[in-house]
Parts: C-alpha cells; structure tokens; sequence
C-alpha cells in the first residue's frame, strides 16, 4: 500500500462525504473541521467558547455562524449581522479571519470567568492561530470534493519528504505505528484517531524547508542551526493549512514540539493547552528516535526508552500520556 494510503482512508472515512452543491454551512465534512477547529481554539486559548463567523457571500453585511464551542452551539447554521461579530469582543477577543488576500470572516474567543482581553501572548496566539481557521472557511466554499484532493496532496507531501529525506520519512512511518497504539489506549474517537495517524504521518513535514547543512547534520546543531530547525514545526503547519481536510492536522503539527512545562516551541504552550494529539505525537516521536539507530548512536532498548521518558514526565511530556505509553507499549512488545 502506498504510503500515506491508510492514514488517509482513515481520516476520510472519519468524515462524512460533502455532497455537490452543498451550502458551506450545510455542509457535513466542513463543518466537522470547523467544529474541530473550535473546540481548538478553546483548549489552545484556555477559554470558555468560541465562535466562528463566515461571511455571506450573497450578503456582505451577513455572517454565518459556522461553528462554536460552548455558549453559541445552539446558534450554528444561522445568519446573523456582520457587527455581531464585533459585539461579542468585550467579552473577550476577535480576530478577522483572511485567506487569499480577502477577509472570509471572523473568530471570537471569550470566557466568562477571565479578564476582558487576552493577554499579549494569548493575543499572538489567536492571530497564529486565525490562518487555519480562514484556510477552512476559504476551502468550505470552494470546495465539494475534498477527498480525492487530499489524497493526492498527502501522497505528494510523502514523496517529497521521502525524497528529501529518507530516514526522517521512514521515522514518519513509525511514529503513526506508535501513536497509533497510544490514541487507542487513552480512548480517542474514530475522528481524533484519524487526525492523530495524519499528523503523525506529515509532523515532519516543516523540515522539507530546512538546508540539507541542518537536516542531514551527524553531529550537535549550533545554537543558530537549531533556531533554523526550530522553525519546522510551523513551517508544517502553513503548508498543511492550504490542503482542504488537513486544518486540524496542520494544528496538530504546529504543537508537536511544545513541552509540558512550556519550554517547547514554536508558542510556548504548556499543560493541556497543547493539543493531546500533539502531546502523543511528542512522546512517540522521542520513543521512536531513541529506539532507532543513528549514524551518531546506536539504539535503546526500549525499557530505556521508556525509562527517559518517565525521567522527563512532567517537564517535556504530559504525565498521563507517558504512563500510558509505558503500559501500551510494553503489551505490544509482549503481544
């Protein structure tokens, strides 16, 4: 099976199929991304709700209301006035949402429990964050067959890491093997599921940007170099924002390099403010490393994997993801 091949049928088969002709917001697998994306927005943002507007394209004074999370939910799928959109900012913050040089809409975040506004970093984040959401809104209007698109476009992005690359390819591969088993082990659902195997496929997918000087680098990085590396992370989220289906992975990607305690990048996220799938992602992606053979080191077992993981439970990775991962992975090597 090609690669990249079953990590796309899951996700496809995941959400359901948009028929031609359908509304932006009638439309089932669009709205599941928007859903998604929102119920991001509150865990990133560590807020109560939020709200995502589409602008009417027949009326540029109206606004759709696409998706929420929390206090809006009863209203999804109505029109409402463009100033709404401001209105709902005293409670917390609003960023126009943009893609393609034109404004598609508009995000709103609030909690009733916090301050106003959000600070200056939460600020930074919303506006990172605002790009995807307007990616997906952009795609929900232009697009009715998504599927075979993102098909393509994954089976594109695989070829060209395994081209650049080989090794961190390969890694890919592994690291959906893995994170696999532990989204099976904490429970996620059949949708969560397909976005963790995708985003464990393509986390890597940044580093296609980054020199060979840096990529294929035997030995430590400079501290320049490693800002350069530093900056894949992102870089995988921008191009996987532009494909229709992949924005909640492209959230995903974004996140996989944040810590526990906040000292990751490329936002600082700490605790379960980083996205679960990413926080798996992390841990699989330290197991499978330290379990692989370098041309710089030879492998660990895996109990010694495990062990380092443990060690740095709780300031690099999520406590309760690598408890699972010790238990998970001990039964597949047993199994």
């Amino acid at each position: 099976m090609q690669r990249g091949t079953s990590e796309v049928m899951a996700l496809t088969s995941a959400y359901p199929t948009p028929t031609a002709g359908e509304t932006m917001a009638a439309s089932g697998y669009h709205g599941i991304v928007l859903d998604r994306l929102a119920k991001q927005a509150v865990e990133i943002l560590d807020v109560e709700e939020s709200c995502i507007f589409a602008r009417d394209q027949a009326d540029p004074n109206m606004a759709i209301v696409a998706a929420a999370h929390g206090a809006d939910e009863a209203i999804v799928g109505k029109r409402v006035p463009v100033g709404l959109e401001h209105s709902r900012a005293g409670h917390g913050a609003l960023t126009e949402l943009s893609w393609g040089g034109d404004v598609q809409g508009a995000l709103s975040v609030g909690s009733a429990r916090s301050r106003a506004r959000l600070s200056s970093t939460d600020a930074s984040l919303l506006e990172a964050f605002a790009p995807t959401v307007g990616a997906a809104i952009s795609h929900a209007y232009s697009r009715a067959d998504t599927h075979p698109n993102m098909r393509g476009h994954i089976a594109g992005l695989v070829a060209a890491l395994d081209e650049r690359d080989g090794y961190t390819a390969k890694h890919s591969e592994e690291v959906v093997a893995t994170s696999r088993t532990l989204g099976l082990a904490l429970g996620l659902d059949r949708a969560a599921l397909a976005e963790l195997e995708v985003a464990s496929l393509l986390h890597d997918i940044g580093k296609i940007l980054v020199p060979d000087s840096i990529l294929k680098k035997r030995g430590s990085l400079t501290p320049d170099e490693f800002a350069m590396m530093a900056v894949h992370p992102a870089r995988g989220a921008e191009i996987l924002a532009r494909v229709p289906g992949l924005e909640v992975v492209a959230t995903i990607v974004r996140y996989h390099h944040e810590r526990w305690d906040g000292m990751g990048y490329p936002d600082g996220l700490s605790g379960a403010r980083i996205p679960l799938a990413s926080r798996i992602i992390a841990v699989c992606d330290s197991y499978n490393a330290m379990t692989s053979d370098r041309p710089y080191r030879s492998a660990m077992s895996e109990a010694d994997a495990l062990t380092e993981l443990h060690m740095h439970a709780g300031w690099q990775f999520d406590p309760a993801v690598v408890y699972a991962a010790d238990e998970a992975f001990q039964q597949e090597v047993a199994a």
